[in-house]
């Protein structure tokens, strides 16, 4: 079966690189084993969106320095990448221009609300958002962290036409695997969580498995 995902052109934007390869998207989605395993959410966002290809115009939130948009100006008419990073968002820029991405332009929303983002857009319709792996790093505080997560998407909703959907992907958040990143966030007291500590056992449980535990009790969201 022929994939659908057109990986990112090999760009160094700084002269140290990101972790050993030559930028985010190079460390993550290149070439090697491990990245192509990576790639399988974009995979499968792409198979559910393929009747949509060349007649919507998309956005990609989150979109760092660009490991998505080389597919969605293959399959799309516009993409806009939004990324709330400045670094990320001009290593975008230098990527959508390397590579000749016609189509794609990108948008830095670190000062920006969804409002002012909607005027930025102009007259144009956006049938889909894309929120690959981004959902799970919204939140202020891990005790509005669910609700933090409604408000965005609802904000968030707004960029689209009345008829637009929201492809989101989120990494498996239950398990082992969760735990160890949970107690990690904690101990380094990544979102507040480190308060947690002055909680009894039973208490610190509760708030740990939560964290995770909550996107199972609601399964759709009206926008």
């Amino acid at each position: 079966m022929t994939n659908l995902f057109v990986p990112p052109s090999i760009i160094k934007f700084t002269e140290n690189g990101y972790n050993g390869a030559a930028s985010y998207s190079d460390f993550n989605y290149g070439n090697t084993r491990s990245t192509k395993i990576k790639r399988r959410h974009f995979e499968i966002a792409l198979k559910l969106t393929r009747k949509y290809f060349h007649k919507s115009n998309v956005i990609d939130i989150g979109c760092a320095d660009g490991p998505f948009l080389p597919s969605l100006a293959k399959y799309f008419n516009n993409v806009v990448g939004i990324e709330y990073t400045q670094k990320f968002a001009d290593h975008a820029v230098s990527a959508v221009q390397e590579q000749h991405l016609e189509n794609v332009s990108i948008i830095c929303n670190h000062d920006k609300s969804f409002n002012e983002i909607k005027h930025e857009l102009g007259d144009n319709k956006y049938n889909i958002i894309f929120l690959m792996e981004v959902l799970e790093h919204v939140g202020n505080h891990w005790t509005t962290m669910y609700e933090d997560k409604c408000t965005f998407l609802k904000e968030a909703s707004t960029l689209l036409d009345d008829d637009g959907i929201i492809i989101i992907s989120v990494p498996k958040m239950i398990g082992i695997g969760f735990l160890v990143q949970a107690v990690g966030q904690i101990i380094f007291n990544i979102g507040n969580k480190k308060e947690i500590l002055s909680l009894p056992v039973s208490g610190l449980i509760k708030c740990v498995l939560s964290l995770g535990a909550r996107r199972h009790s609601e399964k759709t969201l009206s926008l």
